[in-house]
């Protein structure tokens, strides 16, 4: 009985640390290293293979050499037999091992000469089992525990040990792919409020800011007009520090009730600055794309214009897109600079008709019909976002 309860009390301390393990995958190696001792196996992996999109595919591993791993995921994990061999010929949760489901070894090398001769034999993984976790078209993911020769093949209690685990190992599955899932889509979000050409401060609900972009910190490095002042983002003018501070509020405290405040724009000034920074207050709720799904406590969005800085988009994004010529393109950045048709003849030693002409075609060529139309469409499109 107290060897029983001793069993039990370790297979409940591995289940759990299985589910742990499924959104802290510095665990599996613990969890596989539980499994190996558990079955008596040299080692054990956990992996899973994509054969769409091959980047997804991952492995972790005890006791298998680095060597043999890197060679695993180079080139091997593409002609493992087992993945037919065990996941495709038994139901998913199943284990099995290569002596149940070959004959001989002759027959276990003929499911993968190559795989069985360049791998199995030189890295002395002699004894192959495990059991599938996922199996689709192009997808599979299985437990594996491997032995070598001079142990011999697993008992069929060993491998009870290894089923009375493959149920908690495919939840656990499901969850670690759920989070990586959630991992890539705040790492995209992340990218792409990273390239914006604008300004951007997310603030939580006591006006601390969790996310400030590169291009707000840049501001916020060289306009003298605003600054951080004890973990809170204000204005240096005290006036508009008050106007600013009031515009967070209210946003902030929005609700749901539209006769309420849902922030609002202003304009920062300082004396050493001729131009106003051009800030928007809004709430995160009021955003159409989900930005606040990966920033936890976001609350409020502060976008930040500064007239004075130049708006950073890709000659070449224009002439790939648009089809622009390199003049063209060229024009159509110096507009979202804010120069003139004369400054631009002038710094390109054009005539102002030559530009306008140049424009006619820009304007054909975006389907625009003014400056402003073409100005607006630059930063509130895609190409607002490229950087050079």
């Amino acid at each position: 009985i107290k060897n029983y309860m001793n069993e039990t009390t370790e297979m409940l301390d591995l289940a759990g640390l299985i589910y742990e393990s499924s959104y802290d995958a510095s665990q599996w190696v613990s969890v596989l290293q539980n499994v190996a001792q558990l079955t008596d196996s040299s080692s054990a992996a956990l992996l899973y293979r994509d054969d769409t999109y091959p980047r997804a595919n991952f492995m972790y591993s005890y006791g298998l050499p680095p060597a043999a791993l890197q060679t695993y995921l180079d080139r091997y994990i593409h002609l493992d037999p087992f993945f037919d061999l065990i996941g495709r010929r038994f139901p998913v949760g199943t284990v099995s091992a290569d002596h149940l489901v070959a004959s001989s070894r002759e027959e276990l090398r003929e499911a993968s000469p190559k795989f069985y001769d360049e791998y199995m034999i030189p890295y002395d993984q002699y004894h192959i089992g495990g059991a599938a976790l996922l199996v689709e078209d192009d997808r599979m993911a299985a437990v594996a525990i491997q032995r070598s020769k001079a142990l011999g093949s697993w008992t069929d209690k060993e491998l009870e040990k290894l089923s009375l685990l493959t149920d908690h190992f495919r939840r656990a599955f499901r969850i670690h792919r759920e989070f990586t899932r959630l991992r890539v889509h705040e790492y995209a979000v992340y990218a792409m409020l990273d390239q914006l050409i604008i300004g951007l401060v997310i603030l939580d609900k006591n006006s601390k800011p969790i996310y400030t972009n590169p291009t707000a910190q840049s501001i916020l490095n060289t306009n003298p007009t605003m600054k951080f002042r004890n973990g809170k983002i204000t204005a240096t003018n005290n006036e508009d520090a008050k106007k600013l501070a009031g515009l967070i509020k209210d946003a902030a405290n929005y609700s749901d009730n539209i006769e309420e405040m849902r922030g609002g724009v202003l304009g920062l000034h300082h004396r050493d600055s001729p131009l106003p920074l051009l800030l928007l207050a809004t709430p995160v709720t009021d955003l159409k794309v989900t930005y606040q799904a990966p920033l936890e406590g976001a609350c409020v969005a502060l976008f930040i214009s500064d007239p004075e800085r130049s708006q950073l988009i890709s000659p070449d994004a224009l002439i790939e897109m648009y089809k622009l010529t390199k003049a063209e393109a060229g024009v159509t950045v110096a507009l979202a600079n804010g120069l003139s048709l004369k400054e631009i003849a002038n710094s390109k030693s054009v005539s102002t008709d030559t530009v306008r002409s140049q424009l006619k075609s820009i304007f054909k060529k975006t389907n625009t019909n003014s400056q402003t139309d073409l100005i607006r469409m630059l930063l509130s499109g895609l190409l607002g976002a490229v950087q050079v």
